[in-house]
């Protein structure tokens, strides 16, 4: 109960609506790599919740991830000059 009511007061909203692909799907959709994907996520540009999830277990030894396809395209669709 403590970590929910942490959660709710620290987090923002996010879109939870959707369904998500796995990482290689994504790549494979998306027309990038696997390994530019993981970049993004980890530099930050794509955000938890609004570009992927993490629908790993507790203590899992690697996360497992699914994208927003829609979202990941959007970001795509900016020209490179123009993305922050």
């Amino acid at each position: 109960m403590i970590l929910v009511e942490f959660y709710e007061t620290t987090m923002t909203k996010v879109r939870t609506d959707w369904q998500g692909v796995t990482t290689s799907t994504a790549a494979n959709k998306l027309s990038c790599t696997v390994e530019h994907l993981r970049n993004l996520r980890k530099e930050g540009v794509f955000k938890i919740g609004q570009h992927y999830k993490d629908i790993s277990r507790p203590g899992a030894g690697r996360p497992t991830y699914r994208w927003n396809l829609e979202a990941c395209s959007q970001y795509f669709d900016i020209p490179p000059e123009q993305r922050a």
